[in-house]
């Protein structure tokens, strides 16, 4: 897919992941697509399986980020426990970095069953397609595909310089987040790098949205 045929809707492309996982990206500078067979979607493994072998190729590996803001259920499903982590990526300089690489991307397709029955997708969509219900996702996908090594893993080098923020799982407790920000500073070499821990589950500005106004109560007409 071409760079200008993908949805620039949002600027930056999430990655939710483990903290030691983070870390090997961060100080080998490389993201590491693997091989599909040990996802939980078996209907996600079957269109992957099908895709490569009519490509006829050896290995078909994959890599997915969440093309969304922050949401809930990102963080309780790839990100769970207190070592969750999400990096954050400069959309159009991360995908410019796998084209150069050989490796492909698309926004995932989510499509009932009987409109996928009605128009059967072509094998260069295989890889791009999901049922509805995981419609929330919002997933892109890169994938590499090796047509002569049944190979496990594909290494993918980055430019620190296209990772714009990290931010740390809502679980993570207050006495361990200063070794862990300075930790990931310098796992990428970077001092200034954006990191927090994210106040979803406990927001102040939201929570004082909650209390009563100071001032005389304006009295509302019907």
């Amino acid at each position: 897919m071409k760079l200008q045929e993908v949805r620039m809707s949002h600027a930056t492309l999430r990655r939710y992941t483990k903290l030691a996982v983070a870390l090997h990206a961060l100080r080998a500078k490389v993201l590491t697509l693997l091989s599909p067979e040990r996802w939980e979607d078996k209907n996600d493994i079957a269109y992957l399986r099908c895709y490569q072998e009519q490509l006829g190729a050896r290995a078909v590996l994959a890599l997915c980020f969440a093309d969304a803001p922050e949401k809930y259920h990102h963080w309780k499903i790839y990100s769970p426990g207190m070592d969750g982590v999400c990096l954050e990526f400069e959309k159009e300089a991360l995908l410019r970095q796998a084209q150069l690489q050989g490796i492909r991307w698309g926004v995932v397709r989510y499509r009932e069953l009987k409109e996928a029955k009605r128009v059967r997708p072509d094998v260069e969509q295989l890889p791009f397609m999901k049922r509805y219900p995981y419609e929330g996702e919002d997933e892109l996908r890169l994938i590499y595909v090796d047509p002569a090594h049944d190979v496990k893993t594909k290494d993918m080098t980055i430019n620190a310089a296209c990772i714009q923020r990290i931010t740390l799982s809502p679980g993570l407790p207050d006495g361990l987040i200063g070794s862990v920000v300075a930790t990931l500073r310098e796992a990428l070499g970077r001092p200034g790098l954006p990191i927090h821990r994210t106040t979803l589950l406990d927001n102040m500005k939201w929570q004082r949205l909650a209390q009563p106004q100071k001032g005389p109560v304006k009295q509302v007409l019907s």
